[in-house]
């Protein structure tokens, strides 16, 4: 290989692409220079080096005469790009490029998998975008369209245009077309219009707006359905339909912060009718709607905030909001004292839903105050700290109410290199004022009971007696490798412990229930591929047994195999409601496994054993190779049918309400270097919510 710096080839090839260039190399079989009519010809496997380009022909003519650089059965490859192709012609002049007869790529495959043909390619050095015209489309040798001209971009840098679109079918909303366009508005924020149209329901619009500044990013989302004639059909009423979603996170100063996360939906059935995929936005049962201001401190916070959810379920009735609630917390920074105070104050309203809007106020507000003391060493770690818990409620009627109490924790560390062994005794003591009972604002038993730091298992408003132990064993075990844990134990009352409070109906009737005494066991196993942890409680009172297990054995390329088994023998009691009692047993299946060298096998399963039937499931196939993924995926969901419960609502007082069943397909297709059609098919089984 020659190295060639001469002022001929820097003008006709770095003034067009690469101004600054400061070295060509080439290589040729024969290379002649005619000095009276300033050509050079190169020819016999020529080869051109420069930057990240390289190009390869028969023969190549420099004219410096007439500024033009030709040559025929070219081969190019830029390299940093991605790239690459064949031309018959191609022919620079000063600062415009024309290739014939192109033949080009930009799969990372460096094959023949996909590429594009046109007759004419040209571009010039003073645009970012290249033209074509006579543009054919092929995949594996098949022309999947023409497209007579065009523009493509010359740079990676984000530019507005058309995106790939999204093609699905449900036998609730038949064909479903979306296609996406992008609008690239600055450097820190951008916006996506997406034109959707629904065979059985109509026109569609939803816009994406996003943001990010050095202090805040987010996110604005919203989208609309006009005159939905199959809504208007089935209730007779405003057929346009709408959804929204506001998320923000800012920081106003050092220690001051803001949060929102504001959803709304037009109606109950919009997210199940209109969510854009094919496992998870039918899922979501609850929008948030908060605002979250924030001061933090060394050792001291203040919040103000608005907190609320919305309910999809039309028939819930305990919908909950704080608007405002004012908080605080102070710990003192103290290696061994113990000093926390914490408290709040809001006006909460509860109750109301899509059908049923009536609603109850309440104002409350609470101060905490714990004291004690903290023995530590390498051997052992010793707690002991009092609590007094203040309470205020005005609802139909004003109450106050004290809770006092003391709790204590002692750890022993019995260590090895790598294996832990700890004993642990845990002691609560409270005590609420005497037939202080309220209406509960909210009232939350944390689940599971297995965790050997946590000590409060409710929160929030209610008359509480408590008089329990809890003592166990957590051993550990950590290799390079490997880790394994195993946690038993057990609660036990020592005198009488129980939780009451009002009925949220008939506000004079008192509603007890007792404490849980469960006996527990953790475990978990993790080593290179392999996760397995599980959950058991076991409690007298058979409404508080649960068993919860989980496996996951993980393969190469992002291949895996999990389940999930989750049996509650009543999940009613852990809410501590009044609602009847319900079992609660289903299984969690899903695989992504390789069938052979390109295919894969993806699966979701729901089963639910109290039901004796699937109630949700998912199938999907893909074919992958270096260039492109195609994927296919058919998913059927059984649920209640809110649409018939709402207009037949007398007829479904037993429970067993009428199903609604939906099936959708989905086709994915990435062509690699070039973009998507869909969504893989991994993102159809996740759990989602309005975004």
């Amino acid at each position: 290989m020659k190295s060639y710096k001469s002022i001929l080839l820097l003008f006709f090839i770095s003034n067009l692409i690469y101004p600054q260039l400061e070295e060509i190399d080439f290589n040729a079989g024969k290379a002649k220079l005619d000095g009276e009519n300033k050509v050079l010809k190169l020819s016999e496997s020529v080869e051109i080096y420069f930057n990240d380009f390289f190009l390869k022909a028969d023969e190549i003519n420099l004219d410096s005469s007439k500024e033009i650089l030709s040559g025929k059965n070219i081969s190019f490859d830029l390299i940093d790009r991605n790239a690459y192709g064949k031309a018959d012609e191609i022919l620079i002049q000063k600062d415009k490029a024309q290739f014939k007869g192109v033949e080009m790529s930009l799969c990372p495959c460096k094959k023949r998998i996909w590429w594009v043909e046109t007759d004419e390619l040209s571009f010039s050095s003073q645009e970012d975008f290249g033209n074509f015209q006579g543009g054919r489309f092929y995949i594996y040798d098949t022309p999947i369209f023409i497209l007579p001209a065009g523009k493509f971009p010359l740079t990676t840098e984000k530019r507005s245009g058309i995106l790939l679109p999204e093609l699905s079918y449900s036998n609730k909303n038949g064909f479903d077309l979306e296609i996406p366009y992008y609008l690239n508005l600055a450097s820190n924020y951008d916006m996506t219009i997406s034109p959707r149209y629904i065979e059985e329901r109509g026109l569609a619009f939803s816009s994406n707006l996003r943001y990010l500044t050095k202090s805040s990013s987010g996110s604005f989302n919203f989208s609309s359905l006009f005159n939905d004639v199959n809504y208007e059909r089935l209730f007779n009423t405003d057929s346009n339909r709408w959804g929204i979603s506001f998320k923000h996170t800012g920081e106003i100063t050092d220690s001051l912060y803001i949060d929102i996360d504001y959803s709304n939906v037009s109606d109950f059935l919009y997210i199940r009718d209109l969510g854009s995929d094919l496992y998870g936005d039918e899922k979501t049962v609850a929008l948030p709607q908060n605002l979250n201001l924030s001061w933090i401190g060394e050792s001291a916070s203040i919040q103000v905030r608005a907190f609320s959810f919305k309910l999809i379920d039309p028939f819930s009735q305990n919908q909950f909001r704080s608007i405002p609630e004012v908080s605080f917390d102070y710990i003192l920074p103290h290696e061994n004292i113990i000093f926390s105070l914490n408290g709040e104050v809001a006006n909460y309203e509860k109750g109301g839903s899509f059908v049923f809007k009536e609603t109850k106020k309440v104002q409350a507000g609470k101060l905490n105050l714990r004291l004690g003391y903290k023995f530590s060493s390498s051997a052992f770690d010793a707690r002991i700290f009092l609590t007094d818990n203040t309470y205020y409620v005005s609802s139909s009627a004003d109450t106050s109410f004290n809770t006092k109490g003391m709790e204590s924790r002692f750890i022993l560390n019995l260590a090895k290199s790598n294996e832990y062994l700890n004993p642990f005794l845990n002691f609560s003591f409270m005590k609420t004022d005497d037939g202080k009972y309220v209406n509960p604002i909210y009232l939350v038993s944390r689940i599971p009971f297995t965790s050997i730091y946590a000590s409060n298992l409710e929160h929030g408003y209610g008359n509480l007696n408590k008089n329990q132990l809890k003592l166990g064993l957590l051993w550990e075990r950590s290799q390079q490798s490997s880790f394994a844990s195993l946690t038993f134990g057990l609660t036990r009352s020592l005198g009488k412990s129980e939780i009451g409070f009002l009925d949220s109906i008939h506000e004079n009737k008192f509603v007890i229930h007792d404490l849980p005494e469960p006996v527990f066991i953790n475990w978990r196993w993790d080593k290179k591929n392999i996760d397995l942890n599980g959950n058991f409680q076991f409690d007298e009172d058979k409404d508080f047994s649960s068993l919860d297990l989980k496996a996951r054995f993980a393969f190469q390329d992002n291949k895996y195999f999990s389940f999930e088994y989750l049996e509650m023998e009543n999940r009613n009691s852990f809410l501590f409601n009044q609602l009847p009692e319900e079992k609660f047993s289903f299984l969690t299946s899903g695989f992504d496994v390789r069938l052979e060298k390109n295919w894969s096998l993806v699966t979701k399963l729901y089963y639910d054993f109290e039901l004796k039937k699937v109630t949700d499931n998912l199938i999907g196939l893909e074919y992958e190779d270096e260039g492109l993924l195609i994927g296919f995926a058919f998913r059927q969901s059984k649920e209640p049918d809110w649409r018939k419960m709402f207009l037949e609502q007398n007829r479904f007082q037993d429970q067993l309400y009428p199903e609604y069943s939906q099936e959708g397909i989905r086709i994915y297709l990435e062509l690699k270097g070039l973009g998507s059609i869909g969504q893989k098919i991994n993102q159809y089984i996740k759990p989602l919510k309005l975004q």
